[in-house]
């Protein structure tokens, strides 16, 4: 009887073992090798993303400077109200003009106007008032089309007056700029 025992008793606590001790672990290491393979994946995929940045800036580095004074005039980092202003300022200015009832709104508060869809520019909506002749409007709306700052122009009203050869124009245009965390 002692010959089938102790057989006997090393297979259940072989069985035991490998259910209670062998099979837990096995599934752990599993588990771990599958959580390394993704590791493994993240860091490659960092290891691309740092390489891309680094070619990114690799390009930005070569640019010249003006252009980059340039661009940054086109599409600004930021919302300067009253950099802008002076700019639209000065090419009235030029033609005669004197820009007045001037007023700002985020795009998304003046709900009448079209959205351009791309949420990956900041938008604000300018509206001023200015007064001249028409020849001398048109030229000033040609040159504010040839600024480096980016500007569509969305809808321009006017009131002529009676007393004088000016016409008023409403002007109401919207500009871009890179909200943060979009360089």
């Amino acid at each position: 009887m002692s010959k089938y025992l102790t057989p006997s008793i090393l297979i259940i606590i072989s069985i035991a073992v490998f259910f209670f001790f062998i099979k837990p672990t096995y599934s752990r290491v599993g588990e771990s090798q599958v959580e390394e393979e993704r590791f493994n994946e993240l860091l490659s995929r960092t290891n691309e993303l740092r390489d891309l940045r680094d070619d990114r800036l690799e390009e930005f580095n070569s640019l010249d400077a003006n252009d980059v004074d340039r661009l940054t005039k086109f599409l600004p980092d930021n919302v300067d109200n009253i950099k802008l202003l002076i700019e639209l300022d000065g090419i009235a200015t030029r033609h005669g003009m004197v820009v007045r009832d001037v007023s700002f709104a985020n795009q998304e508060e003046e709900g009448q106007l079209p959205q351009s869809g791309n949420q990956e520019l900041g938008e604000l909506l300018v509206q001023f008032v200015v007064s001249s002749p028409y020849g001398r409007f048109v030229d000033f709306l040609s040159d504010l089309e040839n600024s480096l700052r980016l500007v569509d122009v969305r809808r321009i009203s006017f009131e002529i007056t009676e007393e004088s050869d000016f016409t008023e124009y409403t002007v109401s245009l919207v500009t871009y700029w890179l909200p943060s965390g979009t360089q």
